[in-house]
């Protein structure tokens, strides 16, 4: 089955750039609860779940209480565009049409979708989906893959590896143990180090010139208007550092995107400050 990639963050309503929350009682987070296990109700009506222990535990470190309201998913963001919640959880992916009008915190998670059915469905495939109904939440990220025009031609798949701080050691073994025979991989993009900067003008490409790919992004991002940057910092040698350079030694091409200078909104300066951080 098909997996899309997200990176889940904290949607911040827009009022909170003047009037911070630190200086409020009480904040109140907006939770759409039919979405375990990261947030849902129990039969006392009390919210729980991994993202409503994230909301709960931000509180407690800036030092206020917390109440959660019970919106449908779309309603979020209305909530925090119109300040009536300060934050907003539910799995919110930090997508660029996103951040045309909302603020994200930084990412805490790396998810993936997938399609899922019945264990003996027949379905195997993006092409058996063809004049078949999918279920979606509406306004997810998870409907605006199903409504893209462009399907991928091959197979996605998200790989996440552990033990990076010691060696690469998740990473190696996949290269060395592959799920499929390593000739029917043809790419690999890191995406470690893309940040949710929002549309840009160009892409910064980590380990310039080491990826036969980059003449194919060069053709990819001339339809965008946009242009690839050089990695700014080449003597500290972060491609060779990272998870995807297990792959690339096997023979595996391999991508590392590391977000962008040259913001539309913002311009160089905005670019920096986001790589900055805060």
């Amino acid at each position: 089955m098909m997996k899309f990639f997200g990176t889940l963050s904290i949607l911040v309503a827009a009022g909170l750039a003047a009037a911070s929350p630190a200086l409020a009682e009480t904040i109140t987070v907006g939770a759409y609860p039919a979405n375990p296990p990261w947030e849902y109700k129990t039969d006392s009506g009390a919210f729980e779940g991994f993202e409503v222990d994230v909301a709960k535990e931000v509180a407690k470190r800036i030092g206020v209480d917390v109440e959660f309201q019970d919106l449908g998913f779309q309603a979020l963001f209305a909530a925090t565009s119109s300040s009536r919640i300060d934050f907003a959880i539910s799995s919110i992916s930090v997508t660029n049409e996103r951040l045309q009008n909302q603020a994200f915190t930084q990412p805490y998670y790396d998810s993936d979708g997938t399609i899922v059915g019945k264990a003996d469905s027949p379905i195997h495939s993006l092409d058996d989906l063809k004049g078949k109904t999918i279920g979606v939440i509406s306004g997810s990220t998870g409907e605006a893959f199903a409504k893209a025009a462009t399907k991928p031609e091959r197979s996605v798949a998200l790989l996440f590896p552990t033990l990076k701080e010691d060696g690469l050691l998740g990473s190696e073994y996949f290269a060395n143990h592959p799920l499929w025979p390593l000739s029917h991989i043809i790419a690999g993009i890191n995406l470690d180090g893309s940040l949710p900067s929002g549309k840009a003008h160009d892409m910064v490409i980590v380990g310039s010139g080491a990826s036969e790919l980059e003449d194919l992004l060069v053709d990819v991002l001339k339809m965008q208007n946009r242009v690839i940057t050089p990695d700014p910092e080449p003597e500290k040698g972060y491609f060779y550092r990272s998870d995807h350079i297990t792959l690339a030694k096997v023979g595996v091409p391999m991508l590392d995107p590391g977000g962008s200078f040259d913001l539309l909104n913002g311009g160089k300066t905005a670019g920096q400050a986001v790589r900055a951080g805060p």
